[in-house]
C-alpha cells in the first residue's frame, strides 16, 4: 500500500535553493531538471517502500524514527507515520554539509 507524501515547507525551500544554485551558479539547468526528476522518483519509491532507506540513529532522535535517502550528492530526510500512512519529507540537503548540525536541527522541528 502506498503512503501519501507530504513535503514540508523547509524541504520545499531546500529544493528550491538547490535548483537555483545549480541553474544560476553552475549554469546547468539540465542538471537541475535531472535532480528534480531524481527527487520525484525517490519520493515515489519511498511512498511505495517507506522502509527502503536507512535509519538515522543519532542521539537527537529518541521519539521519532528518521530515515535518509541518498539521491546523488544530496540527502533526503523523512519520517513515516504508519497510522496515517503518510511520509513527511523533512529536508533535502547537499550531502557534504555538516550532518550533525543538520540532523540536530531536524530533531528540533
Amino acid at each position: 500500500m502506498e503512503f501519501k507524501c507530504i513535503i514540508t515547507a523547509k524541504a520545499e525551500k531546500d529544493l528550491a535553493e538547490i535548483i537555483e544554485y545549480i541553474t544560476v551558479e553552475l549554469y546547468s539547468p539540465v542538471a537541475a531538471t535531472r535532480l528534480v526528476d531524481e527527487v520525484g522518483n525517490a519520493i515515489l519509491r519511498i511512498a511505495e517502500f517507506p522502509e527502503s532507506c536507512g535509519r538515522v540513529y543519532p542521539e537527537f532522535f529518541q521519539k521519532t524514527e528518521v530515515r535518509r535517502c541518498v539521491i546523488g550528492n544530496y540527502l533526503l530526510f523523512y519520517t513515516v507515520n504508519y497510522d496515517e500512512k503518510q511520509i513527511y519529507v523533512l529536508r533535502i540537503i547537499y550531502g557534504k554539509r555538516d550532518m550533525n548540525e543538520i540532523v540536530k536541527k531536524i530533531s528540533e522541528q
